[in-house]
């Protein structure tokens, strides 16, 4: 049976497995996913895995032999004066808690390779339009800034990478 220690100075807390080996779960200062709520960092043995259930309401962490070192099920969050149901997200190491019915956290900027992806199309298709444009005395280049405005609405170029 793995044991949990006290909290860390950090405010997480560890887990000693029966390896030996020491797990922490240590609160991030600010969420920085792409996913609204609260953050934390896993650390843990390569070996272990985390597995949530299809509705992402139970979350169990295993050691490389299958045992339970930590499960957890049916979250919560306080949203003001409620509470509401929440579940889990896992992303690049980070545990996100978040409502059932979650955003995107809109405070996390694009990544750079979908900034320079919509610029690099922006610049380009702008010359080719201005060219239909010169062509058409005006009307083609209208039409192709109209076209290309309604492909760029939908490209998602702020999804994260």
């Amino acid at each position: 049976m793995p044991l949990i220690s006290e909290a860390t100075s950090d405010g997480g807390f560890a887990i000693r497995g029966t390896d030996d080996a020491v797990r922490s779960i240590i609160p991030d200062e600010k969420n920085t996913s792409s996913v609204s709520g609260m953050s934390a960092k896993v650390s843990m043995e390569p070996t272990d895995r985390i597995v949530l259930s299809a509705d992402a309401r139970l979350l169990v962490l295993q050691d490389q032999d299958g045992g339970v070192l930590l499960s957890s099920a049916n979250p919560t969050l306080e949203q003001g004066t409620e509470t509401v149901p929440a579940k889990f997200v896992l992303e690049d190491g980070h545990l996100i808690v978040t409502p059932i019915e979650h955003t995107p956290n809109l405070a996390r900027a694009a990544c750079a390779s979908s900034f320079w992806g919509n610029l690099i199309f922006n610049i380009g298709m702008a010359g080719v339009c201005a060219m239909l444009g010169i062509a058409t005395a005006g009307p083609g280049g209208v039409a192709c800034t109209m076209a290309v405005i309604g492909a760029n609405l939908g490209i998602d170029w702020d999804r994260p990478c």
